[in-house]
């Protein structure tokens, strides 16, 4: 089976129109989603720890930083970008008592994270997208599409 390449004209921005996008976590995965998402014309917050180093990073960026809780009751699409080994633990802690109806949540690598079977518990629609997709393109990261899973 022969992969198939996806590349920006692949792509239906107006898919989010008036979504906002919170992006948890600012590390090599999240900046590039983060960023990538904003030259997109997506409103995106990105919502990290009050005493996470990435903050200053985030907002010299000119991206909107908000703690987790906040950045979460503030989106309709939840991208967690989060180390996996601290992925449970941000999701119970911060994540999941703010969701409400709706809102989408997405990993960027696998669908069965360690928050996998909460959001099956909630029936709330999950999204991932294939890890090699990650490359640099004119000196900035770029992530590649995603897909989503009801």
């Amino acid at each position: 089976m022969t992969a198939r390449m996806y590349y920006d004209n692949d792509a239906d921005p107006s898919a989010l129109e008036g979504q906002t996008v919170a992006i948890i976590g600012y590390g090599s995965q999240g900046h590039a989603h983060a960023q990538n998402l904003r030259e997109s014309g997506i409103d995106v917050v990105v919502g990290l720890k009050s005493d996470s180093k990435s903050r200053a990073r985030a907002e010299e960026a000119g991206l909107r930083v908000a703690d987790v809780a906040d950045a979460v009751k503030a989106a309709d699409v939840i991208m967690i970008a989060v180390p996996d080994t601290l992925q449970k633990s941000v999701y119970d802690a911060e994540i999941e008592p703010n969701l409400r109806p709706g809102q989408l949540l997405q990993h960027p690598v696998r669908p069965d994270q360690p928050t996998g079977q909460h959001r099956r518990r909630h029936g709330r629609p999950q999204g991932t997208r294939p890890p090699p997709a990650f490359g640099v393109r004119g000196g900035r990261w770029r992530s590649g599409p995603v897909r989503r899973r009801e």
